[in-house]
């Protein structure tokens, strides 16, 4: 069995954790009008200072990670052979369907809380995968080094706020990761999160005199408003920032994953069944010939980019306690086995939907007088009927509308003879290999019969 971690399926889990109030709003006064454009930039290189008094936000919205209970794991046999999983998945009907007798049949072990070691074990010579090669260290370093550096001094290396006899960090490989991560603050970063309370004067009435003072909360931070509004394109920009600054190093870029024309989304293949999955994305590595290279030719898939865009999995209704949960650890299943399926493709030879079968060989039948479709044959007459008619009649007699006829029936003739060439042509389907794309089992140990597939939360080894 093989000891080597070779594809990943990154989920990254927001580690936000401070319960949530009720917005205790203030006065609405001109204080909260010029404030009003500040608060909602939408960055914070626009200007937000976190040391600024200011109204304050939303409390932190409160995070429930998923739990889901272990099943049993059974080691299948002849006495205890697999499930149909074909009929068992077909037959979803709607996500409330999908329970916990999905997750026992596909035998998954889960180990939480596993440490970095468990995940990447050790190669076959023993070395550890954490460190990189001699030829990969400095670059690998270099990134790792951008990472490491302080929250505070990044943010202010890229508004250009550093203070008074601090040196601006060097951001270069993960600078748009700390861009991205830079507006997730604005919804998700609670460490210099102040809410205080102070008295302010009230603009008294002109008929009185008396000074009314009045209590007012007020904010120092970097959030202008709770989590569960930040737009969901900040994650997952931020999420493939971060591992396309890291695998770069390894000469790999982050794509989409093939989806084949009229599809909307990668499939898994269960025997006949075609399951869609979400993957936002996947890193693929370059291949080292320059030509395929320069031609979009990329190998792999090395890892996957799964994130979540859920929040709160609790308990979705009364009947089903686990729901989200479970689907959430159904999806991250679902891309570990489409990155096995793809990556099980080295080697092979691509195979298309209906290739040798009678309906992409035998010849369409265009249901008219000839096998021809009937609005060419009905083109084809009213173009000649034009053309006999303007033979008869002498050059310098034709009238332009005259000509424009005979025009529009040529061009109405072509687009037939168009629409005929395409009905004309069989062909199957589109297929789900992509013709772009070299297949290869990256890092899969050589001669080893299984390929595992893991992810910060689980792992998985597929034969």
């Amino acid at each position: 069995m093989a000891k080597e971690m070779s594809c990943w399926s990154m989920c990254f889990a927001r580690k936000i954790t401070k319960t949530a109030t009720s917005r205790e709003r203030g006065d609405e006064g001109s204080e909260e009008d010029l404030h009003a454009d500040s608060s909602s930039a939408g960055t914070n290189i626009s200007g937000i200072n976190p040391e600024e008094e200011r109204s304050p936000p939303e409390r932190p919205t409160p995070v429930a990670f998923p739990q889901v209970e272990a099943v049993p794991v059974v080691r299948w046999s002849d006495a205890y052979p697999p499930p149909d999983f074909q009929q068992l998945f077909a037959s979803i009907q709607r996500h409330e369907a999908v329970l916990t007798g999905h997750l026992k049949a596909l035998n998954c072990h889960q180990q939480a809380k596993s440490l970095p070691e468990a995940l990447l074990p050790p190669k076959d010579d023993g070395n550890s995968y954490f460190a990189p090669s001699a030829d990969r260290e400095k670059n690998f370093g270099d990134r790792i080094a951008e990472i490491d550096i302080t929250t505070d001094a990044a943010f202010r290396s890229l508004s250009k706020t550093t203070k008074p006899g601090q040196t601006a960090p060097r951001l270069a490989h993960m600078r748009k990761f700390w861009m991205s991560l830079n507006n997730m603050s604005e919804y998700w970063d609670t460490s210099l999160d102040q809410y205080y309370t102070r008295e302010i004067l009230v603009r008294p009435i002109p008929s009185q005199c008396n000074v009314v003072l009045q209590s007012k909360e007020f904010y120092k931070g970097r959030r202008t408003g709770p989590a569960n509004e930040m737009p969901d394109t900040w994650r997952a920009d931020t999420v493939r920032a971060f591992v396309e600054g890291v695998t770069s190093a390894f000469n790999c870029r982050v794509s989409q994953p093939y989806v084949a024309p009229g599809r909307v989304a990668p499939v898994i293949q269960i025997n006949k069944l075609e399951q869609p999955i979400r993957l936002p994305g996947v890193v693929m590595r370059l291949p080292a010939d320059q030509a395929k290279a320069r031609s979009g030719i990329l190998e792999g898939p090395a890892i996957g980019i799964f994130e979540s865009n859920c929040i709160n999995f609790s308990s979705s209704t009364a009947e089903s306690p686990r729901n989200r949960s479970e689907h959430h650890l159904l999806r991250e299943i679902a891309a570990l086995l489409f990155l096995a399926q793809q990556r099980r493709r080295e080697d092979q030879a691509a195979t298309t939907p209906g290739d040798g079968a009678w309906y992409t060989t035998k010849p369409r039948w265009g249901g008219g007088a000839g096998h021809r479709l009937s609005k060419l044959e009905d083109a084809e007459a009213d173009h000649r009927k034009i053309l006999t008619r303007l033979t008869n009649t002498k050059p310098d007699l034709l009238t332009n509308s005259q000509k424009n006829e005979e025009r529009e029936a040529r061009k109405e003739l072509k687009s037939q003879q168009v629409t005929a060439r395409r009905w004309a042509t069989v062909k199957g389907a589109a297929g789900l290999w992509d013709p772009r794309t070299e297949y290869k089992a990256i890092g899969r140990s050589p001669g080893s019969p299984y390929d595992e597939v893991g992810s910060f939360q689980n792992r998985r080894r597929f034969k």
